[in-house]
């Protein structure tokens, strides 16, 4: 499937769950969703290889950093379907979940919770 098809299902998807057709984070995470699957890492730039959309690199980048840094964004609740669709496609296999807690400073500490699955992890905020 190309990449404009797979971004184009994603959208659709969302905007039909969401109830919310204008909704520009919806464009957003559709175009980080198309990365995520069509990249081969997760960082912003290697994703932004992949949208299907007529954007600079370093736009494309800049805009998953504002997604990602939005204290608007509901994680739970726009990333649901993903979550409920891997549930449906996890339930015969084996998936682990790692915690791990690291120190970033003098007196803070970071607790970082993933799902790992046929080695791919997927991180959780």
């Amino acid at each position: 499937m190309p990449s404009r098809q797979l971004y184009l299902h994603i959208r659709d998807m969302l905007h039909v769950l969401h109830e919310d057709p204008e909704n520009s984070l919806l464009i957003t995470l559709a175009l980080l969703v198309t990365g995520l699957i069509l990249g081969r890492s997760v960082q912003f730039w290697e994703l932004a290889v992949w949208i299907p959309a007529d954007i600079r690199l370093l736009s494309a980048v800049r805009r998953f950093e504002r997604f990602v840094a939005n204290p608007h964004v509901k994680v739970a609740t726009l990333f649901e379907p993903f979550v409920l669709a891997m549930q449906a496609s996890l339930s015969s296999e084996t998936a682990y979940l790692i915690l791990d807690c690291t120190q970033v400073g003098r007196q803070c500490r970071t607790l970082m919770a993933a799902l790992a699955y046929h080695e791919t992890v997927l991180p959780e905020q």
